[in-house]
């Protein structure tokens, strides 16, 4: 079975070395946002005038993981999204690197901090295959080819999870701010329809409320 945005953005935002390029929370949110976007895509669901969700059309898309986030979206239908898309991401993230670790795309590690604190890591065991999609997107991103509803919103997921310097970096000699600023750019191109262009923008806003309620929370501590 063809890989998912969700699935690709998962094994994009994991480096070899195992340490993510985003904090899990992030992570959570933008693979949410993958599935609201791919369902978008499909005309399943989409995010009325007043920014909520609105489901179009329950019926099974007929694969798992869309159809399990179909599900969840269903039952928060009449609600922001960017309320909604950290749990969800976080119901399904590790079914999606489970899944991955099945196909042989990743490894689970479990060790311990200290002697002490439980952790578990994820590495990547194909990094030839990762790298080749992220050459497709750095074409896209460098305009040397036009943006799918795939590669588009590949791009414009890892920029909302603001992992584009991480992952581009020194693309085509651009700067930073460069980058980002093609990304977004590449986000809002006319590859993807109003649906598909609040789906990306509700994740965008997830993901900088979670780093804001993070950071409130690490100052009160």
């Amino acid at each position: 079975m063809a890989m998912v945005v969700a699935e690709e953005l998962v094994l994009l935002l994991t480096e070899p070395a195992g340490k993510p390029p985003v904090g899990s929370n992030s992570l959570r949110i933008g693979v949410a946002g993958a599935l609201l976007l791919e369902l978008a895509a499909l005309r399943r669901v989409t995010v009325d005038d007043r920014s909520r969700l609105a489901v179009l059309d329950t019926r099974p898309v007929g694969h798992p993981l869309l159809d399990r986030a179909l599900v969840a979206f269903a039952a928060k239908a009449g609600k922001r999204p960017r309320s909604v898309l950290p749990g969800v991401g976080k119901d399904l993230v590790d079914d999606i690197r489970r899944a991955l670790q099945h196909e042989g795309h990743l490894q689970e590690q479990r060790d311990t901090v200290l002697g002490i604190f439980p952790r578990t890591s994820w590495w990547l065991t194909d990094p030839a295959a990762v790298e080749q999609v992220r050459r497709e997107l750095e074409a896209t991103l460098l305009g040397h080819r036009a943006p799918t509803s795939r590669t588009g919103g590949l791009v414009a997921l890892v920029e909302a999870v603001d992992a584009t310097p991480t992952l581009f970096s020194g693309a085509g000699g651009l700067s930073r701010r460069e980058l980002k600023a093609r990304a977004r750019a590449v986000g809002e191109g006319d590859w993807a329809s109003e649906a598909v262009r609040k789906a990306i923008a509700d994740a965008q806003a997830a993901v900088v409320a979670g780093i804001a309620a993070s950071a409130v929370a690490a100052s009160s501590s």
